[in-house]
């Protein structure tokens, strides 16, 4: 069975952060969805994602962590975003091949719908991405290196939530 049709379920917990002064203007935008000019011209903005409960296929997910991360260099509707998947080094081979599927869009749903927005994906790789990840980010503390992109220190967090998805 080829990567894309292998069927696919992830529930867990899901936060993102850009690199806006605020509060997201494409969240907010009076224009629309994605079309505000973000605050310093770019937005680079992480999508954190840790699987609770999930499989692609026959390969269990669950306690697993991911990050999507995205450069888009304007307004993120006009496209030409720049994305790579971070998958959980805790994974085996065939773990991490169904994190990067799922996470870089490879598998359909809601990851693979912002396709047409994406000018050059990086693929994944795979990194430590310990769960005691999520505290440095929700009480805005000083997380170290390679995450101290991923949340600024004191920076609220745009969106914190518990998801389920499937293609």
């Amino acid at each position: 069975m080829s990567q894309a049709a292998s069927r696919w379920e992830i529930s867990g917990e899901y936060f993102e952060n850009c690199s806006c002064e605020v509060v997201c203007p494409c969240e907010v935008s009076s224009q629309g969805p994605l079309q505000a000019k973000p605050d310093q011209g770019y937005c680079n903005v992480y999508l954190v994602f840790h699987v609770n409960q999930g499989r692609y296929g026959g390969v269990d997910l669950a306690g697993l962590n991911a990050v999507l991360a995205v450069h888009s260099p304007g307004p993120m509707a006009q496209g030409n975003w720049t994305v790579a998947a971070y998958v959980d080094a805790r994974a085996s081979a065939e773990q991490q091949s169904a994190l990067g599927t799922i996470f870089s869009g490879g598998a359909g749903g809601p990851l693979a719908a912002l396709g047409p927005l994406v000018g050059n994906n990086l693929g994944a790789k795979a990194v430590p991405l310990p769960h005691a990840l999520w505290t440095w980010f929700e009480v805005g503390g000083n997380a170290p290196e390679p995450y101290r992109t991923v949340g600024r220190q004191g920076q609220a967090l745009d969106t914190v939530t518990t998801i389920t998805v499937s293609p």
